[in-house]
């Protein structure tokens, strides 16, 4: 029986799956949902979700690896080694960053209508603007909203849960910019207020929360940038990586090792089930410091003739020994070699369902969001929420 239990999310994916349109899950399934609570429906969540076609422009570097400054200060030492011109070099440099950055190729509209209803947006300040960001510039913040608000008039009976956080260079006038890029969506009635929803959001039923069946937004934003409380949700209380609440619980896991990943979320989850909260679990890798460097240098010398790389290494590791680099790895090119070699994208669905099954209510889904990179490979963590969502 427990075993008939266990694998109950994913008999209900197999039956349904090839059925399903993933642009209007929610509304398509309605009558299961309304009774629910927020917290009870489980999202799939994009990190980073803005984190695709990333400039070369690189923003905030003081808050990243001393790498970065270690590079820049050594162009023309790198120049006179190469003969390569700066602006050659930066481009592989930041070609590099982008390799490692990158954990996502899809637009924020497709990753809406390929059933994802949570997105992680992270907020710069550059070029007189407010762009999304990881390291390098990523789109402007109003072709986000702009693709939300598509994707909100192109359905019915849809919840996005949008978070912005992680802000850099916001002063007042950038945060009533903010307000201002924002305000289209609590006018128009599709922002879910903590005005019209005062008590726990995640308390709130689907019915509740979706009016007259619209398809609607919960906007959560960085408490330090958030222009009006009555408007947006805080992310001291509705983002777990930032907040300290009860209401929402979970982690982010840093690290490169699927095994620490496991170990981690699986403490999460016991907590959240310990404190009677909804929660927030991440399936997701990060670059080490030495892995970030390693897919740099590795960009950096493949665009060498072969016969040069030896020395243009040479070149690079004596520039950058001071930063204590254990080993540089050349086989290493990109974020997606990371997962491909722990294996992460064949096992996370595995893994969630085995850390839910510790649960003593084995029929009851307790996992709001679930955080992932590269959900398009093969769409399998989409389909594992909406299943929790529906038993």
């Amino acid at each position: 029986m427990t075993l008939f239990i266990f694998l109950l999310p994913w008999i209900f994916v197999l039956s349904s799956v090839q059925s399903r349109n993933y642009s209007t899950w929610m509304a398509d399934n309605a009558l299961l949902l309304s009774s629910k609570t927020l917290g009870s429906i489980c999202l799939a969540a994009t990190h980073n979700s803005a984190a695709y076609n990333l400039s070369n422009k690189v923003i905030n570097t003081e808050a990243h690896e001393s790498s970065f400054a270690t590079f820049y200060s050594n162009l023309n030492n790198i120049v006179n080694a190469t003969g390569r011109s700066s602006d050659q070099l930066v481009r592989l440099f930041t070609d590099g960053i982008r390799a490692g950055s990158e954990c996502i190729t899809k637009s924020i509209y497709s990753q809406l209508t390929d059933g994802n209803r949570a997105l992680d947006l992270r907020l710069s300040v550059f070029e007189n603007d407010i762009y999304t960001a990881h390291v390098l510039q990523g789109p402007s913040l109003s072709d986000v909203l702009a693709q939300v608000w598509k994707f909100l008039y192109a359905t019915n009976g849809e919840i996005v849960f949008m978070t912005l956080g992680h802000p850099y260079g916001f002063n007042r006038t950038y945060i009533d910019r903010l307000a201002l890029l924002l305000d289209l969506f609590v006018t128009s009635g599709l922002a879910i207020t903590p005005a019209a929803y005062p008590n726990d959001l995640l308390s709130y039923t689907y019915e509740q929360l979706v009016s007259k069946g619209r398809s609607r937004v919960i906007i959560v934003i960085d408490d330090t940038i958030n222009p009006d409380f009555k408007s947006f949700f805080s992310t001291s209380l509705y983002s777990p990586p930032d907040g300290g609440s009860h209401k929402l619980y979970g982690s982010y896991t840093n690290t490169n090792n699927i095994n620490t990943v496991i170990d981690h979320q699986t403490a999460n989850y016991a907590h959240a089930r310990k404190i009677s909260a909804p929660a927030a679990m991440y399936m997701t890798l990060t670059p080490t410091y030495n892995d970030m460097i390693s897919i740099i240098v590795s960009t950096v010398v493949a665009d060498f003739h072969p016969l040069m790389r030896p020395l243009v290494l040479a070149g690079l590791r004596a520039i950058l020994a001071s930063e204590n680099i254990n080993d540089i790895d050349l086989t290493l090119t990109s974020l997606s070699d990371i997962y491909l070699r722990q294996n992460m994208i064949a096992r996370r669905t595995n893994i969630l369902t085995i850390i839910q099954s510790t649960s003593l209510f084995l029929t009851k889904n307790s996992i709001f969001l679930i955080y992932t990179d590269f959900y398009e490979n093969n769409r399998d963590i989409v389909d594992l929420a909406i299943s929790y969502s529906l038993i």
